[in-house]
C-alpha cells in the first residue's frame, strides 16, 4: 500500500505503546484485499494480527475509487475473496474484543452512562468497553460513575456500579 514504514517500525510503535500504557485500548483498522494481496500476503497480515493484543479491529473490504493509483494496480481480489478475508479479520476482531474484555473483569473502570435499553443501562469505558448495567436508577445520560466489570455476554461487558 505503499506505506512510508516497514512491519517492524510498526511493531515497534506498538511495543512502545504497551510498555508505557499496558491497559490501553488499541484498535486499528484493516482493509482486506488491495491489489497485490494474494493468499501468503493475507496469511502474513492474519498472524500479526493475531500477535498484537489489539482490543478491537475495524474490517472493511477494499473497494475500487476511481482517480487512486490502486485502480491501476494488478492483482485485484475478487469479491467473493475479499468477503471471505472480510469475515475471517472480523472473527479474529470479536476474539480479540473479547479477550480484552476478559482481562479487565474484576477492574473497576469509569464509564460514561449513555441510553437505557431493554436488558439495563449502557454505557462506555474510557478505554471503549460497553457495559452493561442492570442497576443503576435514575442516572442521566452523560454521568461519569465507576463500575466494576463483572462479565461477558453477548457481545457486551457487564458491571456493577460502584457509589453510584
Amino acid at each position: 500500500m505503499n506505506r512510508p514504514y516497514s512491519v517492524k517500525d510498526y511493531l515497534s510503535v506498538v511495543e512502545k505503546i504497551f510498555k508505557e500504557f499496558p491497559d490501553i485500548a488499541l484498535g486499528t483498522d484493516i482493509i482486506a484485499g488491495f491489489p497485490g494481496e494474494g493468499v501468503e500476503e493475507f496469511n502474513n497480515s492474519n498472524q500479526l494480527i493475531k500477535s498484537i493484543p489489539f482490543s478491537y479491529l475495524h474490517v472493511f473490504p477494499y473497494s475500487l475509487r476511481q482517480g487512486t493509483k490502486a485502480v491501476n494496480l494488478s492483482g485485484h481480489v475478487s469479491e467473493p475473496v475479499k468477503k471471505e478475508r472480510v469475515a475471517a479479520l472480523r472473527e479474529i476482531g470479536t476474539i480479540k474484543k473479547r479477550e480484552f474484555v476478559y482481562k479487565n473483569i474484576g477492574r473497576i473502570l469509569d464509564v460514561i452512562v449513555e441510553n437505557k435499553g431493554q436488558k439495563g443501562v449502557v454505557s462506555t469505558s474510557g478505554n471503549y468497553i460497553r457495559v452493561l448495567l442492570d442497576t443503576v436508577n435514575d442516572i442521566e445520560a452523560g454521568t461519569l460513575i465507576n463500575v466494576q466489570l463483572t462479565g461477558y455476554k453477548d457481545s457486551i461487558a457487564t458491571g456493577m456500579p460502584i457509589n453510584p
